[in-house]
Protein backbone atom coordinates (compact mmCIF):
# COMPACT_ATOMS: atom_id res chain seq x y z
CA UNK A 1 0.00 0.00 0.00
CA UNK A 2 1.55 3.37 -1.00
CA UNK A 3 2.44 5.86 1.72
CA UNK A 4 0.02 8.69 2.39
CA UNK A 5 1.40 12.19 1.87
CA UNK A 6 0.81 14.89 4.49
CA UNK A 7 1.33 18.58 3.81
CA UNK A 8 1.53 20.84 6.88
CA UNK A 9 1.23 24.61 6.51
CA UNK A 10 2.26 26.60 9.58
CA UNK A 11 4.04 29.95 9.64
CA UNK A 12 6.00 29.12 12.81
CA UNK A 13 6.75 25.38 12.44
CA UNK A 14 10.48 25.04 13.00
CA UNK A 15 12.90 22.23 13.96
CA UNK A 16 15.07 22.43 17.06
CA UNK A 17 18.09 22.90 14.77
CA UNK A 18 17.05 26.56 14.44
CA UNK A 19 16.51 27.25 18.12
CA UNK A 20 13.50 25.32 19.31
CA UNK A 21 11.34 22.46 18.10
CA UNK A 22 7.67 23.25 17.53
CA UNK A 23 4.56 21.14 17.88
CA UNK A 24 4.08 20.58 14.16
CA UNK A 25 7.65 19.52 13.54
CA UNK A 26 7.65 17.11 16.48
CA UNK A 27 4.32 15.63 15.36
CA UNK A 28 5.77 15.23 11.87
CA UNK A 29 8.68 13.16 13.21
CA UNK A 30 6.09 10.79 14.66
CA UNK A 31 4.12 10.73 11.39
CA UNK A 32 7.33 9.68 9.59
CA UNK A 33 7.73 6.78 12.05
CA UNK A 34 4.15 5.76 11.25
CA UNK A 35 5.00 5.52 7.56
CA UNK A 36 3.67 8.81 6.19
CA UNK A 37 5.53 11.18 3.88
CA UNK A 38 5.55 14.67 5.39
CA UNK A 39 6.15 18.10 3.87
CA UNK A 40 6.12 21.20 6.10
CA UNK A 41 5.72 24.72 4.70
CA UNK A 42 7.00 27.33 7.12
CA UNK A 43 8.26 30.90 6.97
CA UNK A 44 11.68 32.44 7.46
CA UNK A 45 9.81 35.39 9.08
CA UNK A 46 10.01 34.10 12.63
CA UNK A 47 11.36 36.34 15.40
CA UNK A 48 11.81 33.31 17.71
CA UNK A 49 14.43 31.60 15.55
CA UNK A 50 17.89 31.69 17.14
CA UNK A 51 19.47 30.70 13.81
CA UNK A 52 18.12 32.00 10.51
CA UNK A 53 17.86 29.48 7.65
CA UNK A 54 19.87 30.22 4.52
CA UNK A 55 17.50 30.79 1.60
CA UNK A 56 18.16 31.99 -1.95
CA UNK A 57 14.77 31.61 -3.62
CA UNK A 58 11.15 31.98 -2.60
CA UNK A 59 11.04 28.26 -1.78
CA UNK A 60 14.04 26.48 -0.26
CA UNK A 61 13.85 22.74 0.40
CA UNK A 62 15.65 21.13 3.33
CA UNK A 63 15.52 17.52 4.50
CA UNK A 64 15.51 17.16 8.29
CA UNK A 65 14.95 13.72 9.84
CA UNK A 66 13.11 12.56 6.73
CA UNK A 67 10.79 15.58 6.69
CA UNK A 68 10.71 17.72 3.55
CA UNK A 69 10.91 21.22 5.04
CA UNK A 70 9.98 24.00 2.62
CA UNK A 71 11.17 27.41 3.79
CA UNK A 72 9.04 30.20 2.34
CA UNK A 73 11.05 33.40 2.10
CA UNK A 74 9.74 36.27 4.18
CA UNK A 75 10.66 39.61 5.70
CA UNK A 76 12.68 40.14 8.87
CA UNK A 77 11.11 41.77 11.92
CA UNK A 78 11.84 41.99 15.64
CA UNK A 79 8.67 43.44 17.16
CA UNK A 80 6.23 40.62 17.91
CA UNK A 81 3.36 43.10 18.08
CA UNK A 82 4.32 45.24 15.11
CA UNK A 83 2.96 45.81 11.62
CA UNK A 84 5.75 43.82 9.94
CA UNK A 85 4.73 40.66 11.76
CA UNK A 86 1.19 40.91 10.42
CA UNK A 87 2.52 41.74 6.95
CA UNK A 88 4.69 38.60 7.08
CA UNK A 89 1.54 36.47 7.49
CA UNK A 90 0.09 37.80 4.25
CA UNK A 91 3.41 37.43 2.39
CA UNK A 92 3.68 33.77 3.49
CA UNK A 93 0.18 33.00 2.23
CA UNK A 94 0.70 34.98 -1.01
CA UNK A 95 3.85 33.05 -1.97
CA UNK A 96 2.15 29.71 -1.28
CA UNK A 97 -0.27 30.45 -4.15
CA UNK A 98 2.66 29.87 -6.53
CA UNK A 99 3.90 26.57 -5.10
CA UNK A 100 3.78 23.57 -7.40
CA UNK A 101 4.34 19.97 -6.38
CA UNK A 102 7.12 19.01 -8.81
CA UNK A 103 9.58 18.46 -5.90
CA UNK A 104 6.95 17.20 -3.47
CA UNK A 105 4.52 14.29 -3.44
CA UNK A 106 0.97 15.44 -4.04
CA UNK A 107 -0.94 15.64 -0.75
CA UNK A 108 -3.55 13.23 0.57
CA UNK A 109 -3.99 15.26 3.76
CA UNK A 110 -3.36 18.97 4.33
CA UNK A 111 -3.07 20.42 7.84
CA UNK A 112 -3.18 24.20 8.23
CA UNK A 113 -2.19 25.26 11.73
CA UNK A 114 -2.52 28.73 13.23
CA UNK A 115 -0.89 31.08 13.94
CA UNK A 116 -1.43 32.57 11.27
CA UNK A 117 -5.03 31.80 10.29
CA UNK A 118 -4.62 33.33 6.80
CA UNK A 119 -3.27 30.17 5.04
CA UNK A 120 -6.66 28.48 5.40
CA UNK A 121 -7.23 29.90 1.93
CA UNK A 122 -4.14 28.02 0.71
CA UNK A 123 -5.28 24.78 2.33
CA UNK A 124 -8.67 25.10 0.65
CA UNK A 125 -7.14 25.87 -2.76
CA UNK A 126 -4.67 22.98 -2.50
CA UNK A 127 -7.58 20.67 -1.73
CA UNK A 128 -9.34 21.96 -4.85
CA UNK A 129 -6.17 21.48 -6.92
CA UNK A 130 -5.45 17.95 -5.72
CA UNK A 131 -8.61 15.83 -5.87
CA UNK A 132 -9.43 13.41 -3.04
CA UNK A 133 -7.28 15.49 -0.67
CA UNK A 134 -8.60 16.20 2.85
CA UNK A 135 -8.17 19.50 4.70
CA UNK A 136 -7.66 19.69 8.50
CA UNK A 137 -7.60 23.02 10.33
CA UNK A 138 -5.70 23.16 13.62
CA UNK A 139 -6.21 26.14 15.94
CA UNK A 140 -3.91 26.77 18.92
CA UNK A 141 -5.24 30.24 19.71
CA UNK A 142 -8.67 31.67 18.96
CA UNK A 143 -7.94 34.37 16.39
CA UNK A 144 -8.93 37.11 15.99
CA UNK A 145 -10.74 37.05 19.37
CA UNK A 146 -7.34 37.03 21.08
CA UNK A 147 -6.64 40.44 19.51
CA UNK A 148 -9.85 41.79 20.99
CA UNK A 149 -9.70 40.25 24.47
CA UNK A 150 -5.95 40.49 25.09
CA UNK A 151 -4.72 43.00 22.53
CA UNK A 152 -7.31 45.67 23.20
CA UNK A 153 -8.47 45.91 19.56
CA UNK A 154 -12.02 46.86 18.71
CA UNK A 155 -14.09 44.06 17.22
CA UNK A 156 -14.72 46.49 14.35
CA UNK A 157 -11.02 47.04 13.62
CA UNK A 158 -10.31 46.21 9.93
CA UNK A 159 -7.62 43.65 10.84
CA UNK A 160 -9.94 41.91 13.32
CA UNK A 161 -12.72 41.77 10.76
CA UNK A 162 -10.39 40.48 8.03
CA UNK A 163 -8.89 37.77 10.22
CA UNK A 164 -12.39 36.89 11.37
CA UNK A 165 -13.35 36.24 7.75
CA UNK A 166 -10.40 33.85 7.32
CA UNK A 167 -11.27 32.11 10.59
CA UNK A 168 -14.89 31.58 9.61
CA UNK A 169 -13.88 30.46 6.10
CA UNK A 170 -11.55 27.83 7.59
CA UNK A 171 -14.19 26.50 9.96
CA UNK A 172 -16.71 26.21 7.12
CA UNK A 173 -14.47 24.42 4.65
CA UNK A 174 -12.28 22.15 6.79
CA UNK A 175 -13.04 18.43 6.69
CA UNK A 176 -11.99 18.25 10.33
CA UNK A 177 -11.07 20.83 13.00
CA UNK A 178 -8.45 20.21 15.68
CA UNK A 179 -7.89 22.52 18.64
CA UNK A 180 -5.50 22.49 21.56
CA UNK A 181 -8.23 24.02 23.78
CA UNK A 182 -10.76 21.45 25.04
CA UNK A 183 -13.87 23.61 24.66
CA UNK A 184 -12.96 25.42 21.44
CA UNK A 185 -15.92 23.74 19.74
CA UNK A 186 -18.23 26.04 21.73
CA UNK A 187 -16.55 29.04 20.08
CA UNK A 188 -16.72 27.44 16.64
CA UNK A 189 -20.48 26.89 17.04
CA UNK A 190 -20.86 30.63 17.60
CA UNK A 191 -19.02 31.34 14.33
CA UNK A 192 -20.71 28.84 12.00
CA UNK A 193 -24.13 27.20 11.98
CA UNK A 194 -23.23 23.99 10.14
CA UNK A 195 -22.09 20.69 11.62
CA UNK A 196 -18.34 20.04 11.86
CA UNK A 197 -15.91 17.36 13.01
CA UNK A 198 -13.99 18.45 16.13
CA UNK A 199 -11.16 16.88 18.13
CA UNK A 200 -9.09 18.32 20.97
CA UNK A 201 -5.44 17.33 20.62
CA UNK A 202 -3.61 19.31 23.32
CA UNK A 203 -0.05 20.58 23.58
CA UNK A 204 2.71 18.01 24.02
CA UNK A 205 6.18 17.68 25.45
CA UNK A 206 9.40 17.17 23.52
CA UNK A 207 11.18 14.28 25.23
CA UNK A 208 14.42 15.33 23.53
CA UNK A 209 14.60 17.98 26.24
CA UNK A 210 15.42 15.25 28.75
CA UNK A 211 18.61 14.30 26.93
CA UNK A 212 19.81 17.47 25.25
CA UNK A 213 19.71 20.10 27.99
CA UNK A 214 22.43 22.71 28.27
CA UNK A 215 23.39 23.77 31.78
CA UNK A 216 23.36 27.36 32.89
CA UNK A 217 26.87 28.73 33.22
CA UNK A 218 28.44 29.22 36.64
CA UNK A 219 28.36 32.97 35.95
CA UNK A 220 24.60 32.88 35.25
CA UNK A 221 23.88 30.93 38.42
CA UNK A 222 26.12 33.18 40.51
CA UNK A 223 24.58 36.35 39.08
CA UNK A 224 20.90 35.45 39.20
CA UNK A 225 20.44 32.72 41.85
CA UNK A 226 21.21 33.98 45.37
CA UNK A 227 22.56 31.30 47.70
CA UNK A 228 20.23 29.68 50.23
CA UNK A 229 17.09 31.27 48.84
CA UNK A 230 13.69 29.76 48.07
CA UNK A 231 13.36 30.56 44.36
CA UNK A 232 10.10 31.30 42.54
CA UNK A 233 10.81 31.10 38.81
CA UNK A 234 9.11 32.28 35.64
CA UNK A 235 10.33 31.48 32.13
CA UNK A 236 8.72 32.69 28.92
CA UNK A 237 7.39 35.75 27.17
CA UNK A 238 7.13 38.90 29.29
CA UNK A 239 4.21 40.54 27.55
CA UNK A 240 1.13 42.38 28.69
CA UNK A 241 -1.01 39.27 28.16
CA UNK A 242 1.09 37.41 30.75
CA UNK A 243 -0.09 39.61 33.64
CA UNK A 244 3.25 39.36 35.48
CA UNK A 245 2.69 42.55 37.44
CA UNK A 246 0.69 40.33 39.83
CA UNK A 247 3.86 38.37 40.63
CA UNK A 248 5.82 41.58 41.27
CA UNK A 249 3.08 42.81 43.61
CA UNK A 250 3.25 39.53 45.52
CA UNK A 251 7.03 39.95 45.77
CA UNK A 252 6.51 43.47 47.15
CA UNK A 253 4.10 42.19 49.80
CA UNK A 254 6.41 39.34 50.83
CA UNK A 255 9.28 41.83 51.05
CA UNK A 256 7.20 44.04 53.37
CA UNK A 257 6.67 41.05 55.67
CA UNK A 258 10.47 40.79 56.07
CA UNK A 259 10.59 37.26 54.64
CA UNK A 260 14.01 37.70 53.14
CA UNK A 261 14.84 34.25 51.81
CA UNK A 262 12.25 34.08 49.00
CA UNK A 263 13.61 35.25 45.66
CA UNK A 264 11.77 35.80 42.36
CA UNK A 265 13.52 35.29 39.00
CA UNK A 266 11.92 36.12 35.66
CA UNK A 267 13.66 34.97 32.49
CA UNK A 268 12.61 36.11 29.03
CA UNK A 269 11.84 39.19 26.96
CA UNK A 270 8.76 41.03 25.79
CA UNK A 271 6.97 44.34 25.45
CA UNK A 272 6.14 44.54 29.17
CA UNK A 273 9.62 43.81 30.53
CA UNK A 274 10.73 47.42 30.99
CA UNK A 275 7.49 48.23 32.81
CA UNK A 276 8.01 45.29 35.15
CA UNK A 277 11.61 46.26 35.84
CA UNK A 278 10.37 49.73 36.78
CA UNK A 279 7.65 48.23 38.99
CA UNK A 280 10.25 46.04 40.76
CA UNK A 281 12.66 48.94 41.23
CA UNK A 282 14.20 48.84 44.72
CA UNK A 283 13.16 45.22 45.37
CA UNK A 284 16.15 43.08 46.28
CA UNK A 285 14.09 39.88 46.07
CA UNK A 286 13.40 40.18 42.32
CA UNK A 287 15.83 39.71 39.44
CA UNK A 288 15.41 39.56 35.66
CA UNK A 289 17.38 37.29 33.34
CA UNK A 290 17.59 37.83 29.59
CA UNK A 291 16.00 35.32 27.26
CA UNK A 292 17.90 32.01 27.21
CA UNK A 293 18.04 29.27 24.53
CA UNK A 294 15.30 26.64 24.68
CA UNK A 295 17.82 23.95 25.64
CA UNK A 296 18.76 25.91 28.76
CA UNK A 297 15.19 26.31 29.97
CA UNK A 298 14.97 22.96 31.76
CA UNK A 299 18.15 23.71 33.67
CA UNK A 300 16.74 27.07 34.75
CA UNK A 301 13.45 25.52 35.86
CA UNK A 302 15.15 22.79 37.85
CA UNK A 303 17.21 25.37 39.71
CA UNK A 304 13.96 26.86 41.04
CA UNK A 305 11.90 25.58 43.97
CA UNK A 306 8.50 26.42 42.49
CA UNK A 307 7.34 27.85 39.16
CA UNK A 308 4.83 30.51 38.24
CA UNK A 309 2.54 31.00 35.24
CA UNK A 310 -0.27 33.48 34.71
CA UNK A 311 -2.90 34.69 32.29
CA UNK A 312 -5.17 37.70 32.32
CA UNK A 313 -8.81 37.24 33.23
CA UNK A 314 -10.86 37.02 30.06
CA UNK A 315 -13.87 35.09 28.78
CA UNK A 316 -11.55 33.75 26.07
CA UNK A 317 -10.30 31.16 28.56
CA UNK A 318 -13.76 29.71 29.09
CA UNK A 319 -12.76 27.47 26.16
CA UNK A 320 -9.55 26.38 27.92
CA UNK A 321 -5.98 27.55 27.56
CA UNK A 322 -3.09 26.26 25.47
CA UNK A 323 0.29 27.08 27.02
CA UNK A 324 3.49 25.39 25.88
CA UNK A 325 5.06 26.81 29.03
CA UNK A 326 3.08 24.40 31.20
CA UNK A 327 4.58 21.44 29.35
CA UNK A 328 8.11 22.63 30.10
CA UNK A 329 7.19 23.39 33.70
CA UNK A 330 5.67 19.97 34.31
CA UNK A 331 8.64 18.19 32.75
CA UNK A 332 10.92 19.90 35.27
CA UNK A 333 9.07 18.18 38.15
CA UNK A 334 8.60 21.39 40.12
CA UNK A 335 5.30 22.50 41.75
CA UNK A 336 3.45 25.14 39.74
CA UNK A 337 1.35 28.10 40.82
CA UNK A 338 -0.96 29.22 38.02
CA UNK A 339 -2.86 32.52 38.21
CA UNK A 340 -5.76 31.61 35.95
CA UNK A 341 -9.54 31.82 35.70
CA UNK A 342 -10.99 29.60 33.01
CA UNK A 343 -11.90 26.06 32.01
CA UNK A 344 -10.12 22.98 33.33
CA UNK A 345 -6.56 23.96 34.19
CA UNK A 346 -4.11 21.14 33.52
CA UNK A 347 -2.48 21.88 36.86
CA UNK A 348 -5.57 20.72 38.69
CA UNK A 349 -6.03 17.66 36.48
CA UNK A 350 -2.45 16.51 37.09
CA UNK A 351 -2.43 17.57 40.77
CA UNK A 352 0.94 19.23 40.30
CA UNK A 353 0.37 22.64 41.86
CA UNK A 354 -2.13 25.30 42.82
CA UNK A 355 -4.47 27.39 40.68
CA UNK A 356 -5.35 30.81 42.08
CA UNK A 357 -7.85 33.27 40.56
CA UNK A 358 -6.36 35.54 37.90
CA UNK A 359 -5.37 38.90 39.36
CA UNK A 360 -5.75 37.88 43.01
CA UNK A 361 -2.48 39.01 44.62
CA UNK A 362 -3.44 37.89 48.14
CA UNK A 363 -4.21 34.31 47.09
CA UNK A 364 -1.03 34.19 45.03
CA UNK A 365 0.98 35.36 48.03
CA UNK A 366 -0.69 32.70 50.22
CA UNK A 367 0.07 30.00 47.65
CA UNK A 368 3.75 30.98 47.48
CA UNK A 369 4.03 30.92 51.27
CA UNK A 370 2.27 27.55 51.50
CA UNK A 371 5.01 26.02 49.36
CA UNK A 372 7.70 27.96 51.20
CA UNK A 373 6.65 26.40 54.51
CA UNK A 374 5.93 22.97 53.02
CA UNK A 375 8.22 20.00 53.60
CA UNK A 376 10.66 19.62 50.69
CA UNK A 377 9.70 15.96 50.13
CA UNK A 378 6.06 16.94 49.75
CA UNK A 379 6.98 19.63 47.21
CA UNK A 380 8.97 17.06 45.26
CA UNK A 381 6.00 14.67 45.28
CA UNK A 382 3.71 17.36 43.88
CA UNK A 383 6.24 18.32 41.22
CA UNK A 384 6.67 14.68 40.20
CA UNK A 385 2.92 14.39 39.60
CA UNK A 386 3.28 16.85 36.75
CA UNK A 387 6.10 15.00 35.06
CA UNK A 388 4.38 11.63 35.45
CA UNK A 389 1.17 12.99 33.92
CA UNK A 390 2.71 14.41 30.76
CA UNK A 391 4.96 11.37 30.29
CA UNK A 392 1.80 9.25 30.07
CA UNK A 393 -0.59 11.62 28.29
CA UNK A 394 1.28 14.34 26.44
CA UNK A 395 4.16 12.80 24.49
CA UNK A 396 4.07 13.45 20.76
CA UNK A 397 3.75 9.74 20.02
CA UNK A 398 0.45 9.78 21.96
CA UNK A 399 -0.74 12.94 20.19
CA UNK A 400 0.26 11.57 16.78
CA UNK A 401 -1.89 8.49 17.44
CA UNK A 402 -4.83 10.82 18.03
CA UNK A 403 -4.11 12.55 14.72
CA UNK A 404 -3.86 9.22 12.93
CA UNK A 405 -7.38 8.37 14.11
CA UNK A 406 -8.58 11.52 12.32
CA UNK A 407 -6.64 10.59 9.16
CA UNK A 408 -8.28 7.16 9.12
CA UNK A 409 -11.77 8.58 9.72
CA UNK A 410 -11.36 10.90 6.71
Amino acid sequence: MPKKNIWIISHYASPIKYGYGTRLFLLSEEFIKMGYNVTIFTSTSNYQLNIKPVTHKIFTHEDINGINLVWVKGINYSDAGGFKRVLSWFIFSFFLFFYRSERTNKPDIIIVSSLSIIPVINGWLFRKRYSNCKFILEIRDIWPQTLVDLGGYSKHHPLVMLLGWFEKFGYKHADSIVATMPKADLHIRKRIKQEFNFTCIPQGIDLNLLNSNIDLTEEEIKEFFPEDRFVVGYAGAIGRANALEILIEAAQNINKRSINDIHFILVGDGNAKNDLIELAKGLKNVSFMPRIPKLKVQCFLQNCDILYASARQTSLYNYGISLNKLMDYMLSARPIIFSFSGFDSLIGVADCGLVVPAGDVKKLEDAILSYYYMDKNERERIGSNGRNYIMHHRTFSVLADQYQSIFQSL
